[in-house]
């Protein structure tokens, strides 16, 4: 979702999420559905379609970081 195609009384804000357990995610959520173009920065983890996961990242646009590696 980009600032130019949002709607709503967030529209043209930038958030980026760095959360991984249920409140964080929501909250982000609920920030993009108000017209928040959200960032999710996440580690790698396999598969992600699970129903849950599809849910809580709605209006998030994902970028994974592998910060393990060395």
């Amino acid at each position: 979702m980009t600032s130019e195609s949002s709607s709503g009384p967030l529209a043209g804000l930038r958030v980026v999420d760095l959360s991984r357990v249920l409140a964080g995610p929501w909250s982000s959520q609920m920030l993009g559905d108000l017209g928040a173009e959200i960032c999710k920065i996440e580690q790698p983890d396999g598969s992600n379609d699970a129903a849950y996961y599809l849910c809580c990242n709605r209006n998030q646009q994902s970028l994974a970081i592998d910060t393990a590696r060395t």
